[in-house]
């Protein structure tokens, strides 16, 4: 794989990366609360593919107020992705990623989630970073419409790159 199509893979999975956020925060507004911190992280290698989660947080001791994780004026952090191990020699191997994205959402109103992420990639032909700034928002009922923007700068071991992206979509 040459370094642009390493870099456009890491951008469009930074991108689809937002976008699935974008709908869990649209599922989480109509169906179910969002949790405080949602760990989505991956790691697979040859042998196959494991969930890297924490274990579930204890519960909380009677008479304790439980704020509602997806009420105004809280913060809800995420990370997604995977991490791939390869073998690179009999004695060592290596650790990439197209697709790690951390982030953070914040709702501002019923009606309206700003959020931020950055995304990394890190694999043979490229290494590099992407953030991004998204905002969801239900100006009607039944309509929800999504943005975000985002700005990376990727390197191969000759040179630097420098990628801008921005989209709008709605539901």
């Amino acid at each position: 794989m040459s370094f642009g199509a390493a870099v456009l893979d890491g951008v469009r999975a930074h991108q689809a990366q937002l976008r699935a956020r974008q709908a869990r925060v649209r599922q989480g507004r109509s169906q179910s609360a969002l949790p405080r911190f949602t760990n989505d992280l991956t790691m697979s290698g040859d042998q196959g593919s494991i969930p890297l989660q924490s274990k579930k947080p204890a519960p909380p001791k009677p008479g304790l107020k439980v704020l509602d994780p997806s009420s105004i004026g809280v913060t809800n952090t995420y990370v997604r992705g995977n991490l791939h191990t390869a073998p690179v020699s009999a004695d060592e191997s290596a650790l990439t990623t197209t697709d790690l994205t951390v982030g953070s959402d914040f709702r501002v109103s019923e009606d309206l989630m700003i959020g931020a992420a950055a995304g990394g990639l890190g694999n043979a032909e490229a290494g590099g970073a992407t953030v991004s700034a998204y905002v969801t928002t239900q100006p009607l009922e039944k309509v929800f419409v999504d943005m975000s923007m985002s700005y990376g700068a990727h390197h191969s071991r000759s040179k630097w790159a420098r990628s801008a992206t921005s989209s709008i979509s709605g539901t």
